[in-house]
């Protein structure tokens, strides 16, 4: 498109507030990156560009590249995970992977490493788009189960609502974390698995039993 050719020198120009504007103009969405070179550059804008709002922009219009991209921008989205300093760069590099829809991540440590994140924007942006990366591995289940006990309450909330509709494969992580001593986790472990009594026995025989809970709170909430 003609667009997406006017905006690529600006890519590489000298300032980046023209930077900034072009990858802006890429992340509306206008047209779909079909581009190689322009996701190339992306890709590189996106782990190197000086200023971090320019990064932040790259990797909101990589989410507009064409699925024949999908494996080297997961690569670059993870990379940003694991190694930006800038939370707000994180935090969209989660949401931009959540974008990218289905299929399977290369890296799950990259994952279980963010969702124990210093920020919890980041953990928040997470455990929002893990909803969309299915199948996750067992052991993302397991991190983000562990977030229903998150300090932040935005958190918290974005982990229950993601393990109640990701699948029957969240069951086995969060029945275990119905067993959690905590209250508040075991609370919202039991809310989460409600969503699948007419799928699971397991999680039936966990509400049963936690129905008849001493903790007249645990109870309320099977």
């Amino acid at each position: 498109p003609k667009l997406i050719q006017a905006v690529k020198p600006w890519l590489q120009h000298s300032n980046w507030k023209i930077r900034l504007k072009a990858s802006y103009t890429l992340s509306l969405g206008c047209a779909l990156l079909k581009n190689l070179t322009v996701v190339k550059r992306l890709r590189q804008m996106a782990r190197k560009d000086l200023h971090w709002m320019v990064r932040v922009e790259a990797i909101r219009a990589l989410g507009n590249s064409s699925s024949l991209f999908k494996s080297a921008i997961q690569k670059t989205l993870l990379q940003s995970l694991r190694h930006e300093k800038y939370w707000q760069v994180r935090a969209q590099a989660a949401r931009t992977l959540g974008q990218l829809g289905e299929g399977s991540v290369s890296s799950p440590s990259a994952l279980v490493e963010a969702l124990n994140d210093s920020s919890w924007q980041v953990r928040t942006a997470l455990a929002t788009a893990l909803l969309r990366l299915t199948p996750a591995p067992a052991s993302v289940l397991k991190a983000l189960s562990e977030r229903l006990s998150d300090p932040e309450a935005s958190v918290r909330q974005a982990a229950a609502y993601t393990l109640s509709r990701i699948g029957e494969q969240a069951v086995p992580a969060l029945i275990q974390a119905s067993t959690s001593k905590h209250r508040p986790t075991q609370k919202k472990a039991l809310f989460a698995l409600a969503s699948y009594v007419g799928h699971s026995t397991h999680a039936m025989k966990v509400l049963r039993r936690a129905l008849v809970h001493q903790d007249w709170r645990v109870a309320q909430s099977a």
